[in-house]
């Protein structure tokens, strides 16, 4: 298996959430009143897949390993930007959270607000993700020895193992013994 394979089978997902919220922008603009469980859902994913597992990864994985390694400069700025994108994104899904909240309070404006965010949300992740596998992640590859890139695969299978077994023990952890 190729080691970007794994990060570009979270880009499919992401891409279907963006689809959906494609979906949810045309129901906006045709009149249908907001789906609020559909944009509960894509905020827990928003922050619980893509910034603790998917973002997670790049970072801590995949851009420490190759800001270990000579790289060319284009290269270092594009893994600056990759991670102020994450840090966007972030704050994408609390303004979505935020819009929700209003949209649930029929807040006047906030419809307005909440297409214009689903629209620019939807054109983010596109880009972001085609920039990431089209270019970034084959010159990526190309920094790390073979061996390099098998453990960094090890590392990726070992992280999502750890992540979902830490999700869960500090879901417990809220609740009294």
């Amino acid at each position: 298996m190729d080691a970007m394979e794994p990060l570009i089978r979270e880009h499919r997902l992401i891409r279907r959430l963006a689809n959906r919220m494609e979906q949810e922008l045309e129901a906006l603009k045709n009149g249908v009143a907001p789906d609020l469980d559909f944009l509960d859902a894509a905020i827990d994913f928003a922050e619980i897949y893509m910034e603790e597992a998917h973002h997670a990864k790049e970072e801590k994985i995949l851009f420490t390993a190759l800001n270990r390694k000579e790289i060319a400069v284009d290269h270092r700025h594009m893994i600056e930007e990759f991670v102020s994108q994450h840090r966007a994104s972030r704050d994408l899904a609390l303004r979505l959270g935020a819009l929700r909240e209003r949209c649930r309070q029929a807040e006047p404006g906030a419809l307005g607000e909440l297409i214009r965010e689903l629209r620019d949300s939807v054109a983010f992740y596109r880009q972001h993700i085609a920039r990431e596998e089209t270019y970034f992640f084959p010159s990526a590859a190309k920094y790390l020895s073979s061996g390099e890139l098998d453990a960094m695969l090890t590392d990726f299978h070992e992280f999502d193992r750890d992540f979902l077994h830490n999700k869960f023990e500090a879901l417990l952890e809220k609740f009294p013994k």
